[in-house]
């Protein structure tokens, strides 16, 4: 005969266990439900950027990336695209869109709610194409070229500050609207201009570096040219002490902005020097008589 006790309490435990058992099934529903939602809960996001106001977007290489505001500052980096116009996902929440395009870098909020959002990014910048001429009417050069740009203004200090810099003859970069301060740089000489840029727009500047070349040769005493390339030139300001340029060997050849210069040529314990005026546009030879 079964004990009536021990059948109430055998229910007691089936019907317990039974209980138990939905619960977790409920609990997992409910979480599989949680993380559905999570899901879901991500809206597409169109991320576009234009050269100026009002222009059609940009179909380019240019980096997005997404950070999202934690504890009233920007937190960690949750997503990045490399082009334009670029598509992410994102859940609701405020996060912080850096741009970058060529020099040009703009920071922008965005805002990700219950639907889908464009966010357009104005970077307010222009092109700017550069190359260097020896003198007028002469064709731009094709040997290196370093090109620094700085800002125009100066800040409390009274410094420029570099916004960009960029190697080879003719540079394309993207720069913000403003004025710059551009400085080019050869072996043997520089120069600088004023250049402005105006967002949407394309700009091209050619810098007149006003120079003439000199042919320089190092001769023996009875005439001859120098056998050995152990020849190193140097070019000063007339009356300084600072090398502007040098090259080595028994024959080269210098573009030098119109100025007054003194040659030295040094082979060993030879040497020799003369004092030369460059005049824009003309070249003349230099032959230096090592003894």
């Amino acid at each position: 005969m079964i004990n009536p006790v021990c059948n109430w309490l055998c229910r007691a435990a089936f019907v317990g266990a039974v209980s138990i058992g939905l619960s977790t099934v409920s609990a997992g529903f409910a979480q599989a439900d949680d993380q559905m939602a999570a899901v879901g809960d991500q809206q597409r996001i169109n991320l576009e950027a234009v050269i100026a106001n009002g222009a059609k977007t940009l179909k380019d290489k240019i980096s997005f990336t997404v950070s999202r505001f934690e504890n009233g500052g920007v937190g960690p980096i949750v997503a990045t695209a490399e082009k334009s116009p670029a598509e992410l996902s994102l859940p609701a929440g405020q996060y912080r869109v850096s741009t970058v395009y060529g020099d040009v870098t703009v920071d922008s909020n965005l805002e990700v709610a219950s639907s889908a959002v464009k966010h357009r990014v104005n970077l307010n910048a222009g092109w700017v194409r550069l190359k260097v001429i020896p003198h007028r009417g002469a064709k731009p050069m094709k040997g290196d070229v370093s090109w620094e740009v700085m800002t125009y203004g100066r800040d409390a200090n009274g410094k420029r500050h570099r916004v960009a810099t960029a190697n080879g003859p003719r540079p394309s970069l993207v720069l913000p609207e403003g004025f710059y301060l551009v400085r080019a740089k050869t072996r043997d000489a520089r120069v600088k201009h004023t250049i402005e840029v105006t967002a949407g727009h394309t700009y091209k500047y050619t810098l007149n570096m006003n120079a003439g070349s000199l042919h320089t040769s190092a001769l023996t005493h009875d005439g001859g040219l120098f056998a050995s390339d152990e020849v190193t030139w140097e070019v000063y300001r007339k009356g300084g002490k600072r090398v502007l340029s040098s090259i080595t060997g028994a024959t080269g050849t210098f573009t030098l902005r119109e100025g007054s210069y003194r040659i030295v040529a040094t082979s060993g314990e030879m040497t020799s020097s003369t004092d030369v005026a460059v005049r824009s546009g003309n070249s003349r030879k230099v032959n230096l008589t090592l003894r």
